[in-house]
């Protein structure tokens, strides 16, 4: 059965999960940034640099999305908590880890054409840094909630809809 959790601690909860995530991207983000200062950024191909441009813009979106619970909660209810805070900081967080994935896979093809040279094998090895985050930040959460929905609907408790650990069973 699920522990009731003061909706202090939901707000710190949310608000940590923010904070575990901004470095990354923040780092991923300043990395972006001295790339094009680099010597070798200006013998890229144009497409190559737009990418990378574009990455960049991915990871600042991701920045705002993942920063902007906690620039809420500041200024709305800076003293107070709500589940519609936790709802919305959730919901801004999730939307923050799609940027972010996009900006890795942009920036993944930016370092395999510096490697290869080859568009397509580029454009192939980007896809890679993809499928992993999209899997476990959105596809096993989103099954494991469907998985829980449904034991409801039975009238199971959640005791009986376990995370599966086995990533191939439905």
């Amino acid at each position: 059965m699920k522990e009731k959790i003061p909706l202090k601690d939901l707000i710190k909860f949310v608000l940590e999960e923010a904070r575990v995530i901004l470095p990354g991207v923040q780092a991923l983000f300043g990395f972006q940034l001295i790339a094009v200062f680099n010597d070798r950024f200006a013998d890229l191909d144009s497409v190559t640099r737009y990418v990378h441009l574009i990455a960049t813009f991915f990871s600042c979106t991701s920045v705002a999305l993942i920063m902007a619970p906690a620039a809420y909660h500041r200024q709305v209810e800076p003293e107070a908590a709500s589940h519609a805070f936790i709802t919305y900081a959730s919901k801004l967080i999730c939307a923050g880890l799609l940027p972010l994935i996009l900006s890795m896979t942009l920036d993944s093809y930016v370092i395999t054409k510096v490697v290869t040279n080859d568009s397509t094998v580029s454009w192939l090895a980007a896809i890679a840094p993809a499928v992993l985050p999209l899997f476990l930040w959105y596809y096993v959460p989103q099954r494991q909630r469907r998985r829980l929905e449904e034991g409801k609907r039975l009238g199971l408790n959640e005791e009986h809809a376990p995370l599966q650990s086995n990533f191939g069973s439905t």
